[in-house]
Parts: structure tokens; C-alpha cells; sequence
């Protein structure tokens, strides 16, 4: 039920160059789950192509404060939060591309709820799917976010939830995010 790739509780991992893609559960966290003060360092990975029928299709972070830089997100699913979905966490986000996921209900890059604070800085968060009133990029759900020189699409913000740094809402014109051969996406494809 939690982490169709890799399962982290109460630990730190440090997880580079790595690709999770096509993994699937039936929960929360197809490609990674962290929970219970977890705070991996996460760097130049792909999440691609991963399901959870819950939450997170890429990433899913319970009471947790990964730190994720130069990665790319793209063709995760979940029904909250295609790309990433946050639970009380405050998950730290630099460099990174959400593109091409979907969530059937919030967030289709990312949703974050009760009392999440995401940072992300240089994060591009585009052409993702929700519903239209659901925030297809960003929800915000009772949570605060906090933008750095972020491009973002199409965001909501409900509950009470608060917004800190002006998104930058240009085209940032994304490459294709599949190599020929269909290969999954490496970060460097996404710029």
C-alpha cells in the first residue's frame, strides 16, 4: 500500500541519479513514500510513468522534509497530487520540473494539505491535469507555499491555505520530456 518503488520511514536516505518509473501501489507513493520524519536528499532522479491509486503518484511525503533538486516529474497519476502530494511536510523543492502528470481530483503537479509548507525554488510546474478548479499545476489545501523564481501554471488555493513569492506565469516552452526510443526523461531533457 505505500512506496511502489521505495519505502522510506524515519530515515534519511541519500538517493542520487536514479529513475523510478512504471512502479504502481495500490495507495499512496507510487514511486517514493516517506513518512514519519523522513528526510531524504533527492538528487537528479526521474519519477516517471509511476500510479498510486491515492496520493503521490511520484512522491508522497507523510510528516516528512525531503529535500528533492534537479529532478523531473512527468506521466505520474494519483488521485491527489500526480507528481507530488504532501501530508504535514514540508519538502524543500529546487530545480525541478512537474510536467505531464495527472490527479483526478487535486494537484495534478502537486497538493499539498493539512499544514504542509512547501519550498520550491527555480521549479517549473506546467501542463499538468486536474480538474480545472482543483489546481492542475499547484493545490494548496489548508497549507502555505512558499515560490521561488517558480514558473507555475494554473494553481488553487483552498482552505485557508496561503501563498509567499509571485509564480512567473510565461510558457517556459518544456521540451519534449521522452528521449527517442522512449526512454524515460532525464532531468536535463526538461530545459
Amino acid at each position: 500500500l505505500f512506496g511502489g518503488g521505495m519505502y522510506n520511514e524515519s530515515s534519511s536516505p541519500a538517493v542520487e541519479g536514479c529513475v523510478f518509473s512504471g512502479n504502481t501501489t495500490n495507495g499512496v507513493g507510487g514511486g517514493m513514500y516517506n513518512s514519519n520524519a523522513s528526510s531524504p536528499a533527492v538528487e537528479n532522479c526521474v519519477f516517471s510513468g509511476n500510479t498510486a491509486t491515492d496520493s503521490g503518484g511520484g512522491m508522497y511525503n507523510k510528516s516528512s522534509s525531503p529535500a528533492v533538486s534537479n529532478c523531473a516529474f512527468s506521466g505520474n497519476t494519483a488521485n491527489n497530487g500526480g507528481g507530488m502530494n504532501n501530508y504535514n511536510s514540508s519538502p524543500a523543492v529546487t530545480n525541478c520540473t512537474f510536467s505531464g502528470n495527472t490527479a483526478n481530483m487535486l494537484g495534478g503537479g502537486m497538493e499539498s494539505y493539512y499544514n504542509s509548507s512547501p519550498t520550491l525554488a527555480n521549479t517549473i510546474l506546467w501542463g499538468n491535469t486536474a480538474p480545472a478548479d482543483r489546481g492542475p499545476d499547484i493545490c494548496q489545501n489548508g497549507s502555505t507555499l512558499t515560490l521561488q523564481n517558480c514558473v507555475v501554471g494554473k494553481y488553487q488555493l483552498t482552505n485557508n491555505a496561503t501563498i509567499s513569492g509571485t509564480p512567473i506565469t510565461g510558457d517556459p516552452k518544456l521540451k519534449a520530456l521522452n528521449k527517442a526510443g522512449g526512454d524515460p526523461a532525464t532531468p536535463a531533457d526538461v530545459y
